[in-house]
């Protein structure tokens, strides 16, 4: 699935989502694929991410946790 992340900050400017994905791997060991260098050629895709999940339940939930404190921490 691709999700679309949209900095708050920046009034709904697209985040450079490259950069959001190692920042994010970073803090939470949470991994995101970024949708512009991967599916878009870089330009396509600006602030788009794509989530796979493979996994028990409870490491899915874990790692939604820690993405939704990540979100409100450095995107609200």
């Amino acid at each position: 699935a691709l999700v679309q992340f949209r900095n708050m900050r920046e009034r709904g400017v697209p985040v450079d989502d490259a950069a959001l994905v190692l920042d994010v791997l970073e803090k939470t060991k949470v991994l995101f694929m970024p949708g512009s260098p991967c599916f878009g050629l870089g330009t396509d895709f600006k602030g788009w991410v794509r989530i796979g999940y493979a996994c028990e339940t409870e490491v899915l939930e874990k790692g939604l946790k820690l993405l939704g404190q990540y979100v409100e921490e450095h995107l609200l």
